[in-house]
């Protein structure tokens, strides 16, 4: 399962309702295993200034997954 969750975390950028906006669509499980792959998603240094994610499509399982969110709010 580990092994298998690594690979399936993708996001589908798009530009949200402002044109400065961008919206990450985050597709897969976040969890230990997935959070490296989780980091290499986004690069706050060629995203606009407003960036979203959208976790509808996605799931957070456990503590390093938050970790990772909040790693991700820094970098930004």
């Amino acid at each position: 399962f580990a092994w298998k969750t690594a690979h399936y975390i993708y996001v589908d950028a798009g530009v949200g309702s402002k044109p400065y906006c961008r919206v990450y669509n985050l597709h897969g499980q976040l969890c230990f295993a997935s959070v490296s792959t989780f980091k290499e998603l986004f690069n706050p240094i060629l995203d606009p200034n407003e960036v979203a994610i959208d976790f509808k499509n996605a799931r957070v399982w456990d503590h390093s997954g938050m970790e990772a969110i909040l790693d991700l709010a820094r970098r930004y």
